[in-house]
């Protein structure tokens, strides 16, 4: 399996390995693709509707309790596992899918 890139229009795949041989390092998106961009912007939406919340709920209350700290935090770190798994997952049937092509 070669790495085309992350610009390669040619490469029908959306989520590539960084490392062929290493998949633990990491997983992009190919920006060739339009697709590519709307998973991007799927997966940024949740935290963007929610630092907005966050920030109108401080303005309006002004002062929180600490509790409320370490459940923003909890949720950040919860939706980082989630989108980590759902990208490696998504990679590793593109690989499948498109394992004939990869070897020409």
């Amino acid at each position: 399996m070669k790495i085309k890139g992350l610009w390669d229009k040619s490469d029908p795949r959306i989520f590539l390995y960084k490392h062929p041989k290493h998949k633990w390092m990491g997983v992009s998106l190919n920006f060739a693709h339009a697709k590519a961009w709307r998973i991007l912007f799927l997966m940024l939406l949740p935290v963007i509707i929610y630092l907005t919340i966050m920030i109108l709920i401080i303005a309006i209350l002004r002062e929180l309790p600490p509790l409320f700290w370490y459940i923003n935090c909890l949720f950040l770190l919860v939706w980082a596992i989630c989108i980590t798994i759902y990208a490696f997952r998504l990679a590793a049937k593109d690989a499948l899918w498109h394992k004939d092509e990869d070897d020409k």
